[in-house]
């Protein structure tokens, strides 16, 4: 599946062309700072990338940015009636401040009409995404205490919740 959310930006499928832009990603200090893991070795990127692949009910789809990979963005698709979606995401740091995160998401809510309810959880120091999110109308549902273990500065830190329902 191929989303077309502009002239310069669009969703689509992983090929293996991808696969230096978005190793690139995973050893950027930037890109890491608000998820807890540590740089990528190889062999861990491999890993990562085949796991995200082969997840059942998640569509995994890379960011292209006037036509270079920037980023991936992943919908978790859950529920009885496959009505929601958790929304995972990371976009290159060089494209901070490109309202990349806010165009993509918004036509991602327009596309899957289906879906109810649309969350993503982030930690709560993550104001770049907090806000995000709440320009999209995504509204805070509550605080996970020490919801993620950071590999890097081997401290726990909370998340915030946000959902957005249809």
């Amino acid at each position: 599946m191929k989303i077309v959310v502009d002239n310069d930006l669009k969703l689509r499928p992983y090929n293996n062309k991808d696969r230096a832009a978005l190793y690139k990603n995973s050893r950027d200090r930037i890109f890491l700072k608000y998820m807890e893991y540590n740089r990528f070795s190889v062999k861990q990127f491999n890993g990562w990338l085949k796991k995200k692949k082969n997840y059942t009910n998640v569509i995994f789809f890379v960011i292209e940015y006037k036509n270079q990979p920037i980023g991936t963005y992943l919908l978790t698709i859950s529920g009885i009636k496959k009505q929601n979606c958790d929304l995972s995401y990371g976009i290159s740091s060089k494209f901070v401040g490109k309202n990349i995160f806010y165009r993509v998401t918004k036509k991602i809510i327009k596309k899957f009409k289906n879906i109810k309810r649309f969350s993503a959880i982030t930690r709560t120091d993550n104001i770049g995404s907090v806000n995000g999110l709440k320009k999209l109308k995504f509204r805070k549902e509550g605080i996970l205490n020490s919801y993620y273990y950071d590999l890097k500065t081997k401290k726990y830190y909370n998340a915030v919740i946000l959902s957005y329902i249809i």
